[in-house]
C-alpha cells in the first residue's frame, strides 16, 4: 500500500502542535507530525492527491463552492449523512512514533525507540456519531475530575484534550468503542 494525503491532516495538525507547545518537555524540540491515508496503488495515490488538491481549490473559491452547494455536490448546512451511513462508519488508524537518541549521543549507546499503536473506532461515523460520543465522554470525565487541569499544571488558556486530561482520556474512550492497542514486532509491520 501507499501513503496518500489525509483530508484530516490540516485540522488535526493544529491540535497536535498546540499540545506539543503546551507539553514541550514531553515532545522535544525536533518533534514532527504528519498524517496520511493508506491507498492500495500508485494510481490511488495520484487520484487521492489530485482529488484533495482540487477540493482545496474548489472550497477556497466562493463562487465554485456556491455552485457546488446549489447543484447538490456539497451538503447544505444542517445536512449530513443519513442514519445508515452514520451507524456503519468507523475509523482505523495506526500511529507510529520514533524517539531518536539525545542530541550529541551515539545511536550505538542510545538506540532509537520505536512504537506503534493501533487506534480503532467502531461505533459509527467518525465525523458525526463518534465525535459526539467522544465529546460527551470527555465532558463526563471533566465533570468527575473538576480539579484535573490544576493537577496537570494547565491553568487557563486554550487547552487540548491531551494537555488537559493526559492518560485519563484514552482510558475513558473504550466506553464508545474507541480502543488503543500498543503493537509489538514493529519492524515486521513496517516492512
Amino acid at each position: 500500500s501507499f501513503l496518500g494525503p489525509s483530508i484530516m491532516e490540516a485540522v488535526n495538525q493544529k491540535v497536535v502542535y498546540r499540545t506539543r507547545g503546551l507539553l514541550d518537555d514531553l515532545y522535544g524540540k525536533d518533534f514532527c507530525w504528519q498524517q496520511f491515508t493508506s491507498v492500495k496503488s500508485r494510481l490511488g495515490y495520484i487520484a487521492a492527491r489530485a482529488l484533495l488538491g482540487a477540493a482545496n481549490v474548489a472550497l477556497g473559491n466562493k463562487t465554485v463552492k456556491s455552485l457546488l452547494l446549489r447543484v447538490g455536490v456539497l451538503p447544505k448546512p444542517g445536512e449530513g449523512p443519513g442514519e445508515k451511513v452514520r451507524a456503519s462508519g468507523y475509523f482505523n488508524e495506526w500511529v507510529y512514533g520514533k524517539l531518536s537518541p539525545p542530541e550529541g549521543k551515539d545511536e550505538k549507546d542510545f538506540p532509537p525507540i520505536e512504537a506503534m499503536v493501533h487506534v480503532e473506532g467502531t461505533w459509527g461515523d467518525p465525523g458525526y456519531q463518534l465525535t459526539s460520543a467522544m465529546s460527551l465522554h470527555t465532558a463526563l470525565l471533566l465533570s468527575r475530575k473538576a480539579d484535573l487541569a490544576s493537577e496537570m499544571n494547565m491553568l487557563g488558556g486554550v487547552l487540548t484534550p491531551a494537555s488537559c486530561m493526559g492518560d485519563l482520556l484514552w482510558k475513558e474512550l473504550p466506553a464508545v468503542n474507541v480502543t488503543f492497542e500498543l503493537k509489538p514486532n514493529i519492524n515486521q509491520r513496517l516492512s
